[in-house]
């Protein structure tokens, strides 16, 4: 069962095994059984909260600032997960005293009833929303409405199907060029017609190929809201070519670049981005990864300002005088710490150095 034509917004889904990460093994309404990718569907309950547009699921508390604050609306509110598992967090806009966002966690009581204000509970979060967009009740002001202009963060798949990293050359087709590199050119694509990607055409030459082939099998795996998702290779024909997910504004250098007036030092934009980098380095660190090569340049910027770390490990499998010491190990030299220099010793700790520098 192929997930990406037979999967439906809305659908159900019984759970034979989630013992995977990313990918489920379900049966749907018609007995049939197949794999969907887990960070598409949600645990069925009365009422769930995705069908609300003030829900933005994992949405970050930054990423909420910046959303509401691009509003600039009195009661302007969105609901998120927080990150401890199992509560939300209700973020508003208000412009008492002055402009700002106030973020209130939605607790439970002994009966599993929601409130912010313990004299004021209920059974569903939906019921707490209904009460405050006409009650303040302790909230720096009522709840008046949504976002107009919502960042829609669609999941990202690990792999473009079920443990699939080898992509097939004819169900890519090629579109404009993004731009090119030590690596070679990134051009946009689509996959089976639908699904845009960027494909990254390696130099003949430039790169260890059947070492980076082994690990493009682990680097799939990994997937966090702020990495550049590996969907996966192609490698039958003469120039590997890379597929990962497409980021429409580029890399963050450019992106910086060319939006150097509207972004002073001061603007909470930067340090969103800022925070953004080091959430998706802290999940590497946390998977025992190392970049190696962490640089503006090596982030790229999607919709809604969404910053995500790319070709994480790449700098290891790259024949490059650039990225060669005299001893012959491969690191970006602009960007190494001393450990590095001497003793060609990477760790996140060579990162974290790689971010400053950046």
């Amino acid at each position: 069962m192929d997930p990406f034509q037979r999967w439906n917004e809305g659908e159900e889904y019984e759970v034979i095994d989630d013992s995977r990460e990313h990918w489920w093994q379900v049966k749907n309404k018609y007995r049939e059984i197949g794999y969907i990718p887990s960070n598409y569907v949600e645990e069925k309950s009365p009422g769930g909260l995705r069908q609300h547009n003030w829900y933005v699921g994992d949405m970050s508390r930054q990423m909420c600032e910046v959303l509401l604050k691009r509003e600039n609306k009195e009661g302007t509110f969105v609901v998120r997960n927080s990150s401890s598992k199992g509560i939300f967090t209700l973020s508003l806009f208000t412009r008492i005293s002055q402009p700002h966002v106030k973020h209130y966690h939605i607790k439970t009581n002994n009966k599993k009833e929601y409130f912010l204000s313990e004299k004021h509970a209920f059974t569903a979060v939906e019921d707490l929303i209904y009460y405050h967009k006409h009650n303040s009740a302790g909230l720096a002001t009522r709840l008046k409405q949504t976002p107009t202009s919502q960042i829609t963060c669609i999941p990202t798949t690990a792999g473009l199907s079920h443990d699939k990293w080898e992509i097939d050359a004819s169900e890519l087709s090629l579109l404009e060029e993004l731009g090119s590199g030590q690596f070679g050119v990134v051009r946009k694509g689509k996959w089976r017609g639908h699904i845009d990607v960027a494909v990254k055409m390696m130099k003949e030459g430039t790169m260890s190929e059947d070492d980076f082939i082994d690990e493009a099998k682990v680097m799939t795996k990994l997937q966090h809201p702020h990495l550049v998702q590996l969907y996966g290779v192609c490698t039958k024909h003469r120039l590997i070519c890379i597929v990962t997910e497409y980021m429409k504004h580029g890399s963050l250098l450019k992106y910086l670049r060319e939006n150097e007036r509207r972004l002073s030092p001061k603007t909470s934009v930067l340090l969103d981005m800022s925070v953004q980098v080091c959430s998706g380095m802290e999940y590497l660190e946390q998977h025992n990864y190392i970049h190696r090569d962490l640089a503006a340049r090596n982030c790229l910027v999607g919709e809604g300002v969404v910053v995500k770390v790319a070709d994480f490990g790449l700098a290891r499998y790259v024949i490059d005088d650039e990225y060669t010491s005299s001893g012959g190990a491969k690191f970006p030299i602009k960007w190494a710490p001393p450990e590095v220099l001497g003793y060609t010793r990477f760790s996140s700790k060579s990162d974290v150095w790689a971010y400053g520098k950046t």
